[in-house]
């Protein structure tokens, strides 16, 4: 994948035209974006959809934008961010995977 500029392009723009690309563990994903550059995204992988609002979550993604960033593009795996607390997951711990999957090689 190409470096984006921003968590916010990613979540906004390739992450809708990535869930439609693969299979991906049914489930609500909130990722939680921290500071100046961020914000809350819910994403439904069984309908595919990214929105600004959700009312049921399995999974919760939180992290720093420039961290979120290095953990898409190839520069942190999910396993550096955990170990390394620049990456934060909650939830159902098959789905987490699953997801991560997918996530680490976007």
């Amino acid at each position: 994948m190409a470096y984006t500029t921003t968590a916010k392009t990613f979540l906004d723009e390739q992450l809708p035209a990535l869930l439609h690309t693969g299979s991906l563990p049914a489930c609500h994903v909130k990722f939680v974006i921290e500071g100046d550059e961020g914000g809350t995204w819910y994403a439904d992988l069984a309908k595919k959809t990214v929105s600004a609002k959700g009312d049921k979550v399995d999974v919760i993604v939180r992290a720093r934008p420039r961290d979120f960033m290095a953990m898409i593009e190839g520069r942190m795996s999910p396993q550096d961010g955990l170990l390394t607390g620049r990456l934060h997951l909650a939830g159902d711990v098959a789905k987490i995977s699953g997801l991560m999957e997918v996530l680490a090689h976007a």
